[in-house]
């Protein structure tokens, strides 16, 4: 079943040409990277596919669990399961390490906060009750965003787009979290 198709998509910002013609698909349970250089479109597509910042294709169309989103918000796409793992990690100000990994479940649930926790190696004792702000490293920060991403709502094997992931945190994790999804 594919899970995330897009036809045809052609994006341009501030008269320039972004994405043009871009056909693809994602089938549940595949993982997929996109990889090229500097300015090649890939922040671009990532914002495009989850309806970020003014990302509208203006050709082409997006579909997402057979909806067609092209010109849904980011808002419904989110609540349909769409998720972004930022370059930059996020920080919220007055808000729990476990609350911020609570947003995305359908219910708060201590073990599964913890397992997320673990997963991205950092012990649920330490950090759960932290503030995600300053206080934290960016590549604390980033593997709390990773917990939060596990943790969503959707199934495994469907989509969480990642832009630049592990860029700020060590390799360990990264070889980690991809041995742990085959």
């Amino acid at each position: 079943m594919h899970i995330l198709e897009t036809a045809n998509m052609s994006l341009e910002m501030e008269e320039r040409v972004i994405l043009n013609d871009l056909s693809l698909s994602v089938e549940a349970g595949t993982i997929h990277s996109i990889l090229g250089p500097n300015a090649a479109g890939k922040s671009s597509l990532a914002y495009a596919l989850i309806g970020c910042c003014d990302y509208f294709p203006q050709k082409g169309s997006i579909q997402f669990l057979g909806e067609d989103v092209t010109d849904a918000p980011v808002s419904k796409r989110a609540r349909m399961g769409m998720t972004l793992a930022w370059q930059e990690p996020a920080r919220f100000e007055g808000l729990t390490v476990e609350d911020y990994i609570a947003v995305g479940m359908r219910e708060k649930n201590d073990d599964a906060i913890n397992e997320a926790l673990r997963h991205v190696l950092l012990n649920p004792d330490d950090y759960r009750h932290r503030a995600v702000d300053k206080t934290l490293s960016g590549g604390e920060r980033k593997r709390i965003e990773l917990a939060a991403i596990f943790r969503t709502r959707m199934p495994v094997g469907y989509p969480r787009f990642l832009n630049a992931p592990i860029s700020p945190i060590s390799s360990s994790i990264g070889t980690r979290s991809s041995a742990a999804r085959r």
